[in-house]
């Protein structure tokens, strides 16, 4: 029927040429997926040779994923910190902000409430808290929203510890991490005294578990005493510190373990030994500030 169509409707060649094209059509098909898996592992073969920077996942895509995660939120945790430090550095001084917050323009507050919710510091969280008590109902709210906004944020960082350690159950430095930040919630003072000592506890015993995987972290050694201070465990202090300068620290980390060992003597009322260890702070050649201040105080005692 199509035929005699053609045949009444149109030319000789162009009849001629439907039918070919009828005909063929069928048979280009069938040699394209014939020819397609061929030439495309060809050219998957010229193009790996062509990127220089194509790598292997030895493990799996699944131990890849894990181990892009971590460094992702290692990464953004570490950036996170620098950009805090960097804003902090630029402000210069915190104490400007306090003749703000106390002052009576609502938009300079406002202003400065941002800025100090971008410097997370036990200073700047000091003075979001002057900010609660202002009369005026958008300063509390900002400074409220502020200081829920840091808390989360903490609260998420120890959430994402919480899975990396749930994936990589032997690694020291998730245990190491999340005990950090158990300790920086307690320092910053955005939680209430009694949460606040349970969060010691866990910093601790994180700290405690992380060096029994990997005993090297010197720096760790430190934290611990400086725990017990929060807790005001002087004696624990004392215990615990000879066992850790027996460890060789580096300098910078053993000022600060004199430091706290002072500390515990002071709050013991031990001033014979607090003068004995304010001779050795005073002796080190790390100069730190606000240790010297402290020590030259304790030397009015002793």
């Amino acid at each position: 029927m199509s035929y005699y169509y053609y045949r009444k409707s149109h030319s000789p060649f162009h009849t001629t040429f439907l039918v070919v094209v009828e005909t063929c059509c069928p048979v280009f098909s069938t040699l394209g997926f014939l020819i397609y898996p061929v030439v495309h592992l060809i050219m998957k073969k010229f193009y790996e040779k062509t990127i220089n920077h194509s790598f292997r996942l030895p493990f799996g895509e699944e131990h890849y994923r894990d181990h892009m995660h971590q460094n992702r939120f290692q990464i953004t945790s570490e950036f996170t910190a620098s950009k805090s430090q960097e804003i902090l550095y630029d402000s210069a001084q915190i104490e400007p902000f306090l003749d703000i917050i106390e002052g009576d323009d609502i938009e300079l507050k406002i202003n400065a409430i941002g800025k100090l919710a971008a410097v997370r510091t036990k200073e700047s969280i000091s003075l979001l808290k002057v900010a609660l008590e202002d009369p005026n109902y958008e300063v509390r709210y900002f400074a409220s929203n502020s200081l829920t906004l840091m808390e989360k944020s903490i609260i998420s960082e120890i959430e994402a510890y919480n899975q990396n350690i749930s994936r990589f159950i032997s690694d020291a430095q998730n245990y190491t991490l999340r005990g950090l930040a158990y300790l920086n919630m307690y320092y910053l003072g955005i939680i209430d005294k009694t949460i606040g000592r349970v969060f010691l506890e866990q910093a601790l015993s994180n700290f405690h578990y992380s060096l029994q995987i990997n005993p090297d972290q010197k720096y760790l050694y430190v934290k611990i005493p400086e725990v017990y201070i929060y807790q005001k465990e002087y004696e624990k202090v004392l215990e615990i510190i000879p066992s850790i300068l027996e460890r060789k620290l580096p300098p910078e980390e053993e000022i600060k373990v004199l430091f706290y060992k002072a500390e515990a003597h002071f709050n013991l009322n031990q001033f014979h030994e607090l003068k004995i260890d304010c001779r050795q702070i005073a002796g080190s050649p790390v100069k730190v500030p606000l240790m010297q201040e402290s020590v030259a105080l304790w030397g009015t005692f002793s």
